[in-house]
């Protein structure tokens, strides 16, 4: 009996590594005697039971000797909520511009968005020399020390509970009583007392994939004939692999492809990019780049076939523009996912399915895609579900949400041509909800067909203090072919719909519906002041009619569907591209550069 080694490919990382350089806190005050505090508020500490924290922090403050409180409000406008190093740029610009003050109190980071932006102002403040206390809900913590720990492992973080409006008032002064020492030691000792802070960090920090397997020794046999026989359990290695996989929170717990050196260097055939070019900035929570290699390689674990990689990338650099808003997309509370729609000659070319159950399960090429731009947001990014990733009930929309348009029954032009033209391939990304099914099987003409859409597009909105047109974003229909057969036999065009959606799906002004959120002034919180004059108090659910996608998707039948995406992200498109910028006609183009 003889033995042979087993030796493996190399596995290479999925994980981003961040780019951010390190440096040291500010120095602490030792005391806040005569000194001047800056508090900057995104407006919650004021509201509901979060107003009895707000009020013990400033009676400690007083009796801590606090000479001056300087209150200055977070109130980015909708479209600057959508550019996070724009909000962050102008708010250091303001305050430094502002009166004179010794350190900060930043709060509240409540949501994925807020815990995000209060974090980054913190980690800029201590660059110019202020010392911070960053204030955070307990379920936010682990966002704001992931994107800490990659510049600034000891930014004080302090935590209170959550949520305050469902708690008592009892409950809210004892925790209270608990965070807001911690919030003195921030600021003139550093101290760090708080344990789910501590298991955050190490939780960010033991982060680690497997780059190698060890050596296996299996017995060899003969055949008698000469040739050796190895008896090995078929797919351990890979079942070894995808435990450690899991065990560190990098995939989505399905089973992974193996990411080898060679199966990543394949993937890379299908671009002409330098597999070291970055196509997303340092993003958070990570505050890693998305390079074209990290891409590749969760590109090869979600199981791509290489020609599919080109949809990958371009679908990542469309992701990098600022109003698609990917990094407050990563942290957020909503239930999106990042939809990814594709138009053009080269979703057919690689078999996407843009018929009958595009967005079920079957299609490797809808499926692995879409799975590709969750795996880097996971890695790379450091979305991770259930820690940074704040979505509290989640969505299978995250899991994959990619699938393409019809071109042969669709009679209008489809996105591809609308943005670009007919032979050049369009990738449009848009964080978005599941799709709502618009079910009519009884309609017989486009007009009865359109007043039920547009019952469904104003029935998903939130006509509470946030309605989805207080943001520049959007709608998206996808029409089946049997109603877009009495659309088109009723002459109505793309135009046409957008501007029937846009009068009718309006919802109403119901004061006596929600009367917890309407402010002393008789007007809605949080609403622009454009709002409160539409006629007959009905609000529109989008700023205008070409805020509004439509495209042709699906098989025979009468469901057709209306995508509510996440307020604060708007759709980008790109075409499919070469370096040089040209139109790619063909995945093939790629291999030949």
């Amino acid at each position: 009996m003889e033995h042979c080694i087993i030796r493996y490919d190399s596995l290479e990382d999925p994980l981003g590594i961040p780019s951010a350089k390190p440096f040291k806190l500010a120095n602490r005050l030792g005391s806040l005697h005569g000194k001047t505090l800056l508090l900057l508020d995104n407006g919650k500490l004021t509201l509901g039971k979060t107003a009895i924290f707000n009020d013990m922090l400033h009676q400690r403050l007083q009796e801590e000797g606090v000479e001056r409180i300087l209150n200055e409000r977070l109130a980015p406008s909708p479209e600057e909520y959508s550019d996070l190093s724009l909000l962050v740029s102008k708010t250091i610009e303001q305050v430094r511009n502002g009166p004179r003050f010794d350190a900060a109190i930043l709060a509240l980071g409540d949501s994925g968005s807020f815990s995000v932006r209060i974090v980054m102002l913190a980690l800029e403040l201590e660059r110019f020399g202020f010392p911070t206390a960053s204030i955070y809900t307990e379920p936010l913590v682990p966002t704001a020390a992931m994107i800490a720990v990659a510049s600034c492992p000891d930014l004080p973080l302090v935590t209170v509970m959550h949520p305050t409006w469902s708690a008592s008032e009892t409950e809210v002064r004892e925790t209270s009583a608990k965070a807001i020492p911690d919030i003195i030691r921030a600021l003139t000792e550093s101290s760090e007392s708080v344990d789910v802070l501590l298991a955050a960090k190490r939780f960010v920090a033991g982060r680690e994939a497997p780059t190698s397997l060890p050596e296996r020794t299996v017995e060899a046999t003969s055949d008698g004939a000469g040739r050796v026989i190895l008896e090995v359990e078929p797919a351990q290695e890979i079942y070894e692999i995808y435990e450690r996989f899991c065990e560190n929170h990098l995939c989505d717990g399905f089973p992974i492809i193996p990411p080898t050196a060679r199966r990543v260097q394949a993937m890379l055939q299908y671009t002409d990019r330098d597999a070291e070019e970055v196509l997303v900035e340092a993003v958070v929570p990570g505050m890693a780049p998305v390079t074209v290699r990290k891409l590749a390689v969760n590109a090869v674990m979600a199981g791509c076939k290489p020609e599919y990689f080109p949809i990958v990338v371009t679908a990542f650099e469309a992701m990098a523009e600022p109003r698609y808003n990917l990094g407050q997309g990563n942290t957020t509370f909503a239930m999106v996912g990042p939809a990814v729609i594709v138009s053009g000659p080269i979703a057919e070319e690689i078999g996407m399915n843009a018929g009958k159950g595009l967005l079920s399960p079957g299609c490797r090429a809808n499926s692995t895609i879409g799975r590709a731009i969750f795996l880097a947001l996971n890695n790379i990014c450091g979305s991770i579900p259930g820690h940074t990733d704040n979505s509290g009930i989640g969505s299978q929309a995250k899991y994959s949400y990619c699938f393409a348009e019809q071109r042969e029954k669709n009679p209008w032009q489809p996105l591809n041509e609308e943005f670009f033209d007919v032979r050049t391939t369009s990738v449009t990304v848009l964080l978005m909800y599941s799709p709502h099914s618009v079910m009519d099987h009884a309609s017989e003409t486009a007009q009865d067909l359109m007043t039920t859409f547009a019952d469904v597009a104003k029935a998903i909105d939130r006509p509470v203090n946030q309605p989805i047109a207080s943001y520049p974003t959007s709608r998206v229909v996808i029409f089946s072919p049997d109603h877009v057969r009495i659309l088109i036999r009723d002459g109505w065009t793309k135009d046409d719909i957008r501007n029937y959606l846009f009068e009718h799906a309006r919802i109403k002004l119901r004061k006596d519906k929600h009367p917890s959120i309407w402010a002393k002034s008789g007007l809605p919180r949080g609403w622009p002041k454009w709002m409160y004059h539409t006629c007959d108090d009905r609000v529109p659910t989008i700023r205008s009619p070409e805020d509004i996608l439509i495209l042709v998707a699906g098989e025979l039948g009468p469901h057709s569907a209306v995508c509510f995406p996440w307020g604060p992200s708007r759709p980008v498109t790109k075409a499919v591209t070469l370096k040089d910028g040209s139109p790619a006609d063909s995945v093939r183009q790629f291999l030949e550069t």
